[in-house]
């Protein structure tokens, strides 16, 4: 053999490595980035956090005070929000709150009085104090039926719920 072949096969051999490095890293490259990809939350997942932020009053006053709320696009986003008060979107939700929130925001007005922050302090403590008043009435609820062995259609319900909401749990 020549060295002129000796040299075509060195080469010859190299250019096959070379093809077979690029190979592996185009693999290797590809599985990172179906890595990266499917790290990325859903879509189904950004809304579902976004319309559960929502419950923070101060978040929507800081979106009025920047005009997101004046914005047409931001305006009709927040309608198309609205499938989340469908019960089989709405049973993912851990602030249920916010489809109030979500609700309220449908009318202009609100959209304009959130920007105000003595509006924002005397709603946020309308709702705890709501929130207070549940946490009393719901232990007087379950004495009462245990007391009376009756219940209101309301107790079912919120008994019925519950056991559901056990049973998904389990």
């Amino acid at each position: 053999m020549s060295i002129q072949q000796d040299s075509n096969n060195n080469n010859n051999n190299n250019n096959n490595n070379d093809n077979n490095n690029d190979n592996n890293n185009n693999v290797i490259q590809e599985n990172s980035y179906n890595k990266l990809m499917n790290s990325f939350p859903t879509r189904w997942e950004i809304e579902l956090e976004f319309v559960q932020s929502l419950s923070n009053l101060p978040y929507v006053s800081y979106l009025a005070q920047n005009n997101y709320l004046k914005d047409e696009k931001f305006i009709n986003y927040l309608n198309y929000l609205q499938y989340w008060n469908n019960p089989n979107y709405s049973k993912y939700l851990v602030y249920p709150n916010c489809l109030h929130i979500l609700n309220l925001l449908q009318q202009e007005q609100f959209r304009n009085d959130i920007i105000n922050p003595d509006f924002v302090n005397k709603l946020m403590n309308d709702m705890i104090q709501r929130w207070q008043e549940n946490e009393i009435q719901q232990p007087q609820i379950e004495n009462n039926k245990d007391n009376n062995n009756t219940s209101n259609t309301n107790t079912s319900n919120t008994n019925e719920i519950r056991d559901e909401k056990d049973q998904e749990m389990n």
